[in-house]
């Protein structure tokens, strides 16, 4: 709505009183100094009066303009009041087309993933009278790829045997009926036999991993809260049958069972001002066990802490473990190869499998590990030239982690290798970075951080500020940021026993584990709040009673315990 009001200005010359009135039209879209200095030239007014005038135009355009939109507002309120919303209506259109246009360029369409629509289904499912049916679809599908894997290992330990056999059987005429030519052509023979072997049987494998992700995925998206007695009869199909072959991995992780697992716990304070309580746990165990599922008497049970694990899993109270592995990203040796075999046992249904996750790794690690080579080789060539003076040596930019991704001795990482070529430095960690794995597949764990050491780590001179120590305390920084509120530590930095570990040795180091992690917890507490956290120092199997038990009055020496409350 625009209207013309007339702006008028008195001044007085040397000799008579003038008065100068302009047509103004409202509202004033234009510059008011342009607009000022046309009447000026126009009326070939004296420059005296200027600072006046445009006071009062100023003025005269504000209090006309608010009467102008104060006229409009109520001739619309009256409009919209008695019924004759005819007039408003088309405002009212424009202004929530306007709003909509405006929002929706700024923030842009948020459109939920298909693995975030999957979440939030399975996340209603397992908290509802579900949660027993999936669970024992979710064994019944283990089992399964179990008895594949056994049934692999029988086959593959029968064509070496055989092998084996043909072998002695060609060495032993060697020279009589059989040539070199004819071992070397046997061996290549087995060789290609052997590749053949683990080809099929993986596709085997990885074909039934599939198709029961598949059909894993597809039957949560489908089945509903409110018609579960109609669907419970699905999964049960696929229940293992009471009566099967024996099982010789279950009957070495009974034994494992039968072993005597130390633990004992304590609730600690910690900070002077603003307290805040911990738990701890001191555990004898291995490590592993953590992350494998406990056989249960009866078949069929469901264990609790697999029941604990499943309801958490899309929570803010997570569970994580510390494994310490070597500097190269995958799994062929050690305890990393141990850890991958126990993640085949069963199908990984929520996230991407452990080779596809180190994949992953891998190409997120490859520009960091680069541009770290480049950095300590600019340093190194600073620090070696007779013309410049020396500096320090220059620490990579730190970047920002994720949970899939790597962290380094800094408190952000940041990815490289030293001059290697470049295969090594795709592939190869400094000590002290991290990476971490999700896992919905284990007994008491969803994510798994791979802290890179080395054998420094069994040294009895190792200190606070090794990188080992320091790649501790960014793990307990990253588990702090990221939910995670359970977490494993292994308290020798070591997952077996060794021989330079006696008992003086074994001391030192948990004194030198447990004032470090107060540290970093005390840390923590600032950056993450207050929240409750666990942690649990895990000691390996070998570990005697004697040496436990001082790890376990050394606890009340180093950290603060809660008062017990007498109630009588």
């Amino acid at each position: 709505m625009e209207v013309t009001k007339s702006f008028t200005f008195s001044f007085r010359d040397e000799t008579r009183e003038k008065c100068l009135t302009v047509p103004i039209s409202l509202p004033f879209d234009g510059q008011k100094a342009d607009f000022i200095e046309r009447l000026m030239l126009a009326h070939n007014l004296p420059s005296y009066v200027r600072p006046q005038m445009e006071k009062d135009l100023l003025l005269f355009i504000k209090n006309e303009t608010q009467k102008l939109q104060d006229q409009e507002s109520d001739g619309l309120l009256e409009a919209f009041l008695s019924g004759k919303q005819a007039t408003g209506t088309s405002k009212e259109e424009k202004w929530v087309e306007k709003f909509v246009a405006e929002h929706s360029a700024c923030s842009g369409s948020v459109e939920q993933s298909e693995e975030a629509a999957f979440a939030q289904v399975y996340y209603s499912l397992i908290h509802s009278p579900a949660l027993e049916t999936l669970l024992q679809l979710e064994q019944s599908y283990a089992y399964n790829v179990e008895q594949e894997i056994i049934e692999m290992d029988r086959s593959r330990r029968k064509m070496q045997d055989r092998q084996a056999a043909e072998v002695e059987r060609a060495v032993a005429n060697l020279g009589t009926k059989v040539t070199d030519q004819d071992i070397n052509h046997l061996t290549s023979k087995h060789f290609e036999e052997t590749e053949k072997f683990e080809v099929q049987w993986v596709r085997s494998l990885n074909g039934l991993v599939d198709s029961q992700r598949q059909e894993y995925r597809d039957w949560v998206t489908t089945v509903q809260p409110d018609s579960l007695e109609a669907t419970t009869a699905r999964p049960a199909k696929r229940q293992p049958a009471r009566h099967h072959s024996r099982n010789p991995s279950r009957d070495l992780l009974n034994a494992k069972q039968k072993a005597p697992v130390l633990e004992e716990s304590f609730t600690i304070h910690l900070g002077a001002q603003m307290k805040t309580m911990h738990n701890l746990r001191l555990m004898r165990c291995d490590v592993l066990d953590l992350c494998r599922h406990q056989v249960q008497a009866e078949e069929g049970g469901l264990a609790p802490q697999r029941v604990q694990t499943a309801m958490s899993l899309y929570s803010s109270s997570l569970c994580g473990v510390i494994l310490l592995v070597d500097n190269r990203i995958n799994s062929f040796i050690g305890i990393k190869k141990e850890f991958a075999e126990l993640c085949k046992r069963s199908t990984e249904f929520h996230f991407p499998s452990l080779d596809e996750q180190f994949d992953n790794v891998r190409e997120t690690v490859s520009p960091f590990m680069q541009n770290r080579s480049l950095l300590s080789l600019s340093s190194s060539q600073r620090t070696s030239s007779p013309s410049e003076p020396s500096s320090p040596a220059v620490s990579p930019v730190p970047a920002q982690s994720t949970p899939q991704s790597l962290s380094s001795t800094n408190s952000d990482p940041q990815f490289g290798s030293e001059s290697r070529t470049s295969s090594n430095a795709s592939a190869a960690l400094q000590i002290g970075d991290f990476y971490v794995t999700r896992h919905s597949n284990l007994s008491q764990v969803h994510c798994v951080f791979h802290l890179a050491v080395d054998d420094s780590v069994r040294s009895n001179k190792l200190s606070s500020r090794q990188a080992c120590i320091v790649g501790l305390r960014n793990v307990l920084h990253h588990a702090a940021m990221h939910n995670v509120f359970n977490i494993s530590i292994p308290l020798l930095m070591s997952h077996e026993m060794m021989e330079e570990m006696t008992l003086q040795w074994c001391v030192k180091r948990a004194e030198l584990v447990f004032k470090c992690v107060k540290g970093f917890m005390m840390e923590n507490s600032s950056w993450s709040g207050t929240e409750t956290r666990t942690i649990q120092f895990v000691l390996p199997p070998g570990i005697s009673e004697e040496c436990f038990n001082q790890f376990t009055a050394m606890v009340p020496n180093i950290f603060r315990l809660a008062n017990a409350l007498d109630l009588r």
